[in-house]
């Protein structure tokens, strides 16, 4: 199997699994007791884990083996799909979430590190920015696909859809084992105490990764949508009709893989394209309140998942253009730990302004609201301030 063939299949395997939990992860809470706000609560304790685990587990990856890092995250996710199987209340759904952000963290910066040093090593760089917007396509369908199936699983019965969450992992982590090779690890291996003091370095003498950094910090914003779109939709209309809105909803992350694909902005220089993405994710949600036609909603909806797909693919090759192997996982990793401060503060501070409030759709739109402002607010003010230095010089 070839090495792009090989990061897709992986991707895609278990991004297809875990889809299933996407349309009823929500309800699949409320009905273990949860309210709203302990919604919120669980997935600040997801953020804040995968906050903790971000930089030990990518200094790993750079130190250790990346091919490692992978197998160990997969092995997390089928053990808190397991434990949310089993979950029964507030607590046992925080410890399965754990388990999850640590999984999470093991695979973020290494994922991305290993196709990048795995395609350099192949003399392929310049098709790094078509790898990431064709897993996009690619991961777009499966979720899509996933998260349709899911709904309808979960009318039978809700803990159902974590079956696929465990068996979707299981076939990556086969493939890790047989697939995941040398080819993405490090050109030249450095201590994990030297690729954090790397990274570091790096960002200080580069104003363009402190712009996206912030910017990412931002992006926190999405999980405002990410917890509250299915209760929104299920008071609106129903369940069942859920599974007939996901294919609109989610579908539109394959357009934005097909126009990162086709994007003629140079490879690395992709600044312009991160600020549209996070101004549509941001601007989209602010616009709900104020539309009186769900069939509107749905399709700014759509374009909030649209702007997410063009913001993810334009940061990924954004940043590894910049980014030297040696310490590719590690500031990978930076990366994430970074953005996740503001992934962190979302839910805390939904915890905390959902307390005592009524779960209705009024509720949530007015925390779109907010959260979209924010988005797009700071998307307009980044624009302005965008560095001079946007070319991928400081890389190699």
């Amino acid at each position: 199997m070839n090495i792009t063939k090989t990061y897709y299949a992986f991707v895609i395997s278990k991004d297809f699994g875990i889809s299933f939990t996407f349309g009823s992860f929500v309800p699949f809470l409320l009905s273990i007791g949860l309210t709203y706000a302990e919604v919120a609560l669980v997935n600040f304790v997801f953020a804040f884990t995968v906050f903790v685990a971000e930089l030990p587990t990518g200094m790993l990856a750079d130190g250790k083996s990346r091919a490692w890092s992978l197998r160990a995250g997969v092995w997390f996710l089928i053990v808190g799909a397991g434990l949310y199987a089993c979950a029964n209340g507030f607590w046992m759904a925080a410890i399965a979430d754990c388990v999850l952000a640590i999984g999470s963290a093991f695979l973020s910066g290494a994922r991305q590190a290993w196709i990048t040093d795995a395609l350099a090593r192949h003399g392929r760089s310049q098709e790094l920015r078509k790898v990431f917007a064709n897993e996009a396509m690619l991961r777009g369908m499966a979720c899509v696909i996933g998260g349709t199936l899911g709904v309808f699983l979960s009318l039978i019965h809700l803990r159902l859809i974590w079956l696929p969450a465990i068996i979707g992992p299981i076939a990556s982590l086969v493939i890790a084992y047989r697939f995941i090779n040398g080819d993405g690890e490090p050109l030249e291996r450095v201590s994990e105490k030297e690729a954090l003091k790397k990274s570091l370095k790096l960002i200080n003498r580069s104003p363009s990764l402190l712009w996206v950094l912030g910017l990412m910090i931002a992006f926190g914003g999405v999980m405002a949508f990410n917890h509250y779109w299915t209760p929104y939709f299920e008071e609106c209309v129903s369940r069942e009709f859920i599974a007939y809105l996901w294919p609109v909803i989610y579908g539109s992350t394959i357009v934005a893989g097909f126009v990162m694909h086709r994007a003629k902005v140079k490879v690395g220089q992709e600044s312009k394209l991160i600020i549209l993405g996070l101004f549509l994710t941001g601007f989209s949600l602010v616009l709900v309140r104020f539309v009186p036609f769900m069939s509107v909603i749905v399709l700014l909806v759509a374009l909030h998942e649209f702007g997410r797909g063009v913001f993810v693919v334009a940061v990924e090759s954004f940043v590894q253009h910049r980014v030297e192997s040696s310490y590719r996982a590690t500031f990978g990793s930076l990366q994430s730990f970074v953005s996740h401060i503001g992934l962190a503060l979302v839910p805390l501070i939904v915890w905390f302004a959902l307390s005592g409030k009524p779960n209705t759709p009024a509720t949530i739109e007015l925390l779109w609201l907010i959260a979209g402002g924010i988005m797009a607010a700071t998307a307009l003010v980044f624009f302005l301030i965008r560095p001079k230095d946007i070319s991928p010089v400081e890389c190699e």
